[in-house]
C-alpha cells in the first residue's frame, strides 16, 4: 500500500488525536515542531518510501505525525507568503471614500511585506521586532487623527479604524502597539496638554522617536486610571 498524501491530509483530524496534539506540541518552537515531523518520524523515510513505491505501510501514529508536518509546513508557508484577500461580503466598501480605500490598501501592503513574512519567528523567540516601529510611522499608524501640525496625519476617525483592522490582522501586538501610542498617550496630551507638551511630545511620538506608555493600575485602583495617585513631575 502505497502512501497517499491527499489521502492522509483528508483524514488529518482522524489522525491527529488530542494526545499526540498535546503531548508533540505544547510549548514547542516551530524548529522544534519541525524536528519532531522531520527526525522524529523519520519523514525523508516515508517520502523515500512513497517515491520508489514501497508497499510498506507506515502505522497509523507515523502517518498522523507526517500529516501534521506537511499540514505545518503549508501553514508556515502561508504565513510568510500573505495571499490575503478581502472579500466585501457586506458591501462596505461603498460607504468608503477613494482616500479610504488608499489608506486601507496601503497598511494592507506595508503588513503582508514586514508583519506576515517575520511575525511567527518573533513570537516564538518571545521577541518584539523593534525594527516595524519606523514603518509604523512611516504609513502614518501613530496618531492619525492628530492634526498635521503636531506631526499627525490630520485624517477622520473611519482612516484610523482601517490603520488598526490592518495592522490587527497581521499581528495584535503591532496593532497594540500602534493603537495605545495613539489613543492612550497622543490623544491625551492633544486633548489636555498644554500648546507646550503638545508641540514637545507629539511630533516625536508621531515619528516613532518616542514611544508612550499608559498607566492604568495601582494596588488600588485596578483599570481606574481616573482613581490613580500617580503622578509625574518633570525633575
Amino acid at each position: 500500500m502505497r502512501l497517499n498524501i491527499k489521502e492522509l491530509n483528508s483524514q488529518r483530524p482522524v489522525f491527529l488525536s488530542d494526545k499526540i496534539l498535546s503531548e508533540e506540541l505544547k510549548g514547542r518552537s516551530i524548529k522544534k515542531i519541525r524536528k519532531i515531523g522531520s527526525q522524529q518520524v523519520a519523514l525523508e523515510s516515508l517520502i523515500d518510501s512513497k517515491a520508489k513505491g514501497n508497499k510498506s505501510t507506515p502505522d497509523k501514529q507515523q502517518k498522523g505525525r507526517l500529516s501534521l508536518f506537511l499540514h505545518l509546513e503549508k501553514n508556515l508557508f502561508m504565513a510568510k507568503t500573505d495571499l490575503f484577500q478581502s472579500p466585501d461580503y457586506y458591501l462596505l466598501d461603498e460607504l468608503l471614500t477613494d482616500e479610504h480605500k488608499l489608506i486601507r490598501d496601503s497598511v494592507r501592503t506595508w503588513v503582508k511585506k514586514e508583519v506576515s513574512p517575520i511575525i511567527e519567528d518573533y513570537a516564538q523567540k518571545a521577541e518584539f521586532p523593534r525594527q516595524l516601529v519606523k514603518g509604523l510611522a512611516e504609513i502614518g499608524a501613530f496618531g492619525p487623527y492628530i492634526p498635521v501640525e503636531y506631526g499627525g496625519g490630520g485624517l477622520d476617525q473611519i482612516s484610523y479604524g482601517l490603520i488598526m483592522q490592518e495592522i490587527e490582522r497581521g499581528d495584535s501586538g503591532i496593532r497594540s502597539t500602534a493603537s495605545v501610542q495613539s489613543s492612550l498617550v497622543m490623544y491625551p496630551i492633544y486633548t489636555y496638554g498644554s500648546e507646550a507638551q503638545r508641540k514637545k511630545y507629539l511630533p516625536k511620538l508621531a515619528n516613532g522617536e518616542y514611544l508612550g506608555c499608559f498607566g492604568l493600575t495601582e494596588p488600588d485602583h485596578g483599570s481606574n486610571p481616573s482613581g490613580m495617585l500617580t503622578n509625574y513631575k518633570d525633575a
